[in-house]
């Protein structure tokens, strides 16, 4: 029998290609265990999909509005890189839509080859400034506290 796994796109199963490192006792048989790249294709598409939509809504929800209350060191604080992170997580979706919408088999690792270095960057840059945000956050809900309190 051969293991597989469903697709978010249907409810189609598919083959799971195992990979020998060299280490096991088993063998795989490459006729039987094939995967269908372009349905793995359409997985990797729909999650970046998800991913961009969520960045999206909350640039839309928080850091935008947020520029009219907070200072632009706040701003920066809080949201460092997330806006070329979207740009970027924007560009991965349509270079994964034109890949899907070729018929041919498709290597997944050539979506993000040419993306490697400026993600790895603007994660780098988003990571390091964590501590800074998180302080700039609790001196906020402090004021916010404190405004609070006088009101009631």
């Amino acid at each position: 029998m051969i293991p597989t796994i469903s697709t978010t796109e249907s409810s189609e199963l598919m083959p799971v290609k195992y990979v020998d490192s060299g280490f096991s006792e088993t063998t795989t048989d490459d006729n039987d265990t094939t995967i269908v790249s372009k349905n793995i294709l359409g997985d990797v598409l729909y999650v970046e999909q998800m991913y961009y939509e969520q960045l999206k809504e909350n640039i839309t929800k928080y850091s935008r509005p947020l520029r009219r209350y907070l200072s632009q060191q706040q701003i920066l604080d809080l949201f460092q890189n997330v806006e070329k992170i979207s740009a970027i997580s924007e560009s991965l979706v349509r270079h994964c839509e034109k890949l899907h919408d070729n018929n041919g088999f498709i290597s997944i690792s050539t979506i993000y080859k040419s993306w490697l270095n400026i993600l790895n960057d603007s994660y780098r840059s988003y990571i390091s400034h964590f501590s800074q945000a998180y302080e700039t956050l609790e001196k906020l809900q402090k004021k916010i506290s404190s405004v609070l309190q006088v009101i009631e």
